[in-house]
């Protein structure tokens, strides 16, 4: 999702969504039943695909919350790979889901900035691409939450 980010309103609200998917997942509230959280994941990938078919993008501080809510989100379900874990194994984890965030927020940015200067003709396309893969891992998500 936060890659997906990159592509709507620049590099702003991908950094958004990362850093609140690090603090929810170094902070991940017990209370919050892991289906609920998936359930919400699923939900944002869904709305992104949403907006992406729509073409109805919100303006910037709409786009920094929807990407801060979305990580909160985010950063819980990834927080119930290292439950219990100690402070190593955790910040570990936290620092290679970083890098790996940090990377492909950089390159789908990168991504979406060659496509519309160089291919701008392709822009309709690849966003429906994007959308139809949103919207596929959203639908797989939400099902898989309902039926967990």
């Amino acid at each position: 999702l936060g890659s997906a980010w990159a592509g709507l309103r620049g590099i702003g609200p991908a950094c958004a969504f990362a850093v609140a998917a690090m603090a929810a997942t170094a902070l991940r509230v017990p209370e919050v039943p892991p289906a609920l959280a998936e359930a919400g994941v699923a939900a944002t990938l869904l709305v992104l695909a949403g907006m992406l078919l729509s073409r109805r993008l919100p303006g910037m501080p709409g786009a920094l919350a929807l990407a801060v809510a979305a990580g909160l989100l985010h950063g819980h379900a990834f927080g119930e790979a290292v439950i219990g874990a100690e402070a190593t194994p955790l910040l570990a984890y936290l620092a290679g889901l970083a890098v790996i965030q940090a990377l492909m927020l950089v390159l789908s940015y990168r991504l979406a900035v060659w496509v519309q200067s160089e291919h701008p003709a392709r822009v309709p396309w690849s966003r429906r691409i994007a959308a139809s893969l949103l919207a596929a891992a959203g639908t797989a998500a939400m099902a898989g939450a309902l039926a967990g």
